[in-house]
């Protein structure tokens, strides 16, 4: 099999997965109607979760590339490097790391410096 009939392919199933979403979720709007969609967030996460390339992603819930990014990246805080935040916890007396990424990143915008200088401090 080549690349072009690998393709074309992909592009068939990302069109039935796109109509069977549509069927579950009882959209029947399949013009451009401007309007965000609800809940694709959740979607491209599940999808995500699920090993689908982003790019595949954008195609079945039609919307842009750049949207399923943003979607994708947006609501997953990082983490701050491991080692640094567990020796800041234990000296804070926390035991959850989320709170201290969020008590360094509050740090960081506060002095306008990054997360990672803040860290260090």
């Amino acid at each position: 099999m080549n690349d072009s009939t690998s393709k074309d392919i992909s592009k068939r199933l990302n069109v039935l997965m796109s109509l069977a979403l549509r069927q579950l979720l009882q959209d029947r709007e399949f013009g451009q109607t401007g309007k965000r969609k609800q809940g694709a967030g959740d979607l491209a996460r599940y999808l995500a979760d699920m090993g689908i390339d982003p790019k595949d992603i954008a195609e079945i819930l039609g919307t842009p590339l750049t949207s399923v990014r943003t979607l994708l990246t947006m609501g997953r805080p990082r983490i701050l490097d491991e080692k640094i935040m567990i020796k800041l916890a234990k000296k804070l007396g926390k035991g959850d790391l989320q709170a201290v990424n969020d008590i360094v990143s509050a740090r960081a915008s506060k002095k306008g410096i990054s997360s990672e200088a803040a860290a260090s401090l």
